[in-house]
Parts: structure tokens; C-alpha cells; sequence
């Protein structure tokens, strides 16, 4: 039976295996295991390296299984890809094929295969790996392996995160096996900021997201450019807590995205479809409201992307948050969308 760790509390944990040669996993573990327990500091995620004996296995090849946010897991696979490429070095052995593990929650495999595995093969084709997804059951989870090198296997890592994030908004966060409950689920929100004034969100050191953290009492995270391929020109800021604090969070990061161009301010935000919906209203009443209390043009765009709609406005800082403050409200509300709050 293949080795899959508990999940832990975190309702948004994922877990990843990353397949190794097994002639490396000494360098990978390090003395009295020192090498991997500093992966896993760095990372910021739970790592541990599976037996030798490992079903379904080849036997030379062994793996590193992580558990934690997908940007946690994202980053550790940079870590032991780059570890193991310096143990690899000068073998004729050595390969640019990466190759993970992506544990689903069965309930949610529907919507990562697609009709007829119509999913799986959009995915295939945008990021040119190979995606093959198990059928056996592990803790109430199923295996999707994909290969390719490490680039395009955590693109299509970040669509398939993508869509598991709706599911879990749609539908309430995966079940767990007994005796692995998670605490309840923090309500989130999704903000666009340009990709060229992410270093004045983030900080030196990490100091400006630690700040936001800490000022509005918010679980904040900026993920990778090739987390989110999508948005090309943009970095996505995950925001988690109570709504007036992600709203207070939402305005910092905007005002540090945009210092010293406050006049020129580009709201992006990424809302559940049903939360689109409550945004427009009947035949388009609530967003004119919005409009006509702020003066900005505030649209909703009618393409979903990868389930979720992206809502813009451009104006003075001033208006936009005001904006932003008007659609955290209307957002808020009960049963007006599918991530408890849909912003």
C-alpha cells in the first residue's frame, strides 16, 4: 500500500510526493536527518521520505512527501529538485524529468479529470507534462502523477490547485479520514497586484507581508508567478481571516503596490461565480449601484478562469477602496457566494 501522511488541521494542506532516485536519498536526508529537517524549515512544510519498499514503485527510486499549503509544497519541491540536481551532478544518470505525486480528495478527482477527461487533457496540453490520474484510494485521496521537467509539472500543479480551490469554496473543505479533523475553514480573498510592484508588497525580508500579517490580523500569501500561469503580468495575494480584516489587508496591499502612483490604481480581484453574481445583481442593479456611489467604472468579466471571475476598477486610491469596501460588504452577506464570502 502506498505510504500517504495525515494531512494535519489546515483544511487547505495538500500533500505532494516528489520522486527520487534512490541513490540520492542519503544526500536528501542528511546526517541523523539534518539535511531534510532543513528543507523542511526552509520550506515552511512537514517532509518525510518514504521506505524502500513503496508499492507501485521501481525499486531504485524513493520519495519525498510533503505536506502543507500548496505554496509551502511548491517551494519545497524547488528545494529537493535543486538537491537533487547537486547530488546528480556529473552522472550519466542525471535527468531534467521531474516527477510528483499529487494526492486528490476523492470527492473533488471529478472535477480535476474533467468529462471524459476533458480537464486532465487541457492541462496536458497548456503545460506539455504528462498526467496520469490512479484510480487506487489512499486516506480518502487519489493519486494524479505528473512528469515533466520542474517548471511545467508545478504549472500544472497550479491548475489543478486552482480548481481544487473552487471545489473546496463550492463545497466545503475535503473529508478526512476519523481522527484527522480540521479546524473550521478561514475565509479567503483573492487580489491581483502587478507583478512588477510585488517586492513593495512583500518587503525586504518578507518585512511588508509580515507587517499586513500582524496590523489586520490576516493569513497573507503571495504565490509564485508559475503558481498561477494565468495572470501573466500580475502576482496573486491570498488573503485569509474575518471579512473587515481582509478588507483593511486588501487596502495595505494595494497602497503598497501602488506608492507614489496613487492616482492610477488597478483593482483586480478574483470572485466564485456565485459571488459574480451577487456583485451584478438583478439585471445588473447592484453593480450600478456601485458605480453610481463611487464614480468608477467597476466590471465584472464573464469569462470564468479556472472557475473563479475577475473583478476590475481603475481610479484614485481614494474611490478604489471605497470600492473594495462596497464589494467586501455585498460579499459578505450570507449565502451571496461559494467561499463563504467569494472575494
Amino acid at each position: 500500500k502506498q505510504e500517504v501522511q495525515p494531512m494535519g488541521d489546515n483544511p487547505e494542506n495538500v500533500q505532494i510526493h516528489i520522486v527520487i532516485p534512490g541513490k540520492v536519498t542519503g544526500a536528501i536526508v542528511g546526517k541523523q536527518g539534518a539535511a531534510i529537517k532543513s528543507l523542511s524549515e526552509q520550506a515552511g512544510c512537514r517532509l518525510s521520505v518514504s521506505t524502500r519498499t513503496v508499492q507501485g514503485m521501481r525499486p531504485p527510486d524513493r520519495r519525498v512527501m510533503a505536506v502543507g499549503t500548496f505554496s509551502q509544497v511548491c517551494a519545497a519541491e524547488q528545494l529537493v529538485h535543486n538537491a537533487v540536481t547537486q547530488a546528480e551532478a556529473g552522472s550519466e544518470d542525471a535527468t531534467n524529468s521531474f516527477t510528483t505525486i499529487f494526492w486528490i480528495p476523492k470527492e473533488y478527482s471529478g472535477a480535476i479529470i474533467g468529462k471524459s477527461g476533458a480537464t486532465l487533457g487541457q492541462i496536458r496540453e497548456s503545460t506539455q507534462v504528462k498526467v496520469h490520474f490512479g484510480k487506487e484510494e489512499v486516506r480518502m485521496m487519489r493519486p494524479c502523477t505528473i512528469v515533466g521537467p520542474i517548471a511545467n509539472v508545478i504549472q500544472a500543479q497550479s491548475m489543478v490547485w486552482n480548481l481544487l480551490s473552487v471545489e473546496m469554496q463550492n463545497h466545503g473543505p475535503a473529508k478526512r479520514p476519523p481522527g484527522s479533523e480540521p479546524q473550521p475553514e478561514l475565509e479567503s480573498s483573492k487580489l491581483l497586484v502587478p507583478a512588477r510592484s510585488a517586492g513593495s508588497v512583500i518587503g525586504k525580508a518578507g518585512s511588508g507581508l509580515c507587517k499586513i500579517r500582524e496590523d489586520h490580523g490576516v493569513k497573507i500569501d503571495m504565490l509564485q508567478q508559475a503558481q498561477a500561469p494565468h495572470w501573466t503580468e500580475d502576482r496573486v495575494v491570498i488573503l485569509q481571516g474575518a471579512a473587515q480584516n481582509r478588507q483593511a489587508a486588501m487596502c495595505a496591499v494595494l497602497q503598497a503596490a501602488y506608492q507614489g502612483d496613487e492616482n492610477n490604481v488597478n483593482l483586480k480581484m478574483l470572485v466564485s461565480g456565485q459571488g459574480a453574481g451577487a456583485l451584478i445583481g438583478i439585471k445588473g442593479g447592484t453593480l450600478k449601484q456601485i458605480r453610481e456611489q463611487t464614480g468608477l467604472s467597476t466590471q465584472v468579466e464573464k469569462e470564468p478562469i479556472m472557475g473563479e471571475r475577475l473583478v476590475t476598477c481603475t481610479g484614485p486610491m481614494r474611490g478604489v477602496l471605497t470600492v473594495v469596501g462596497l464589494i467586501m460588504n455585498i460579499l459578505s452577506q450570507p449565502n451571496k457566494s461559494g467561499n463563504n464570502d467569494g472575494a
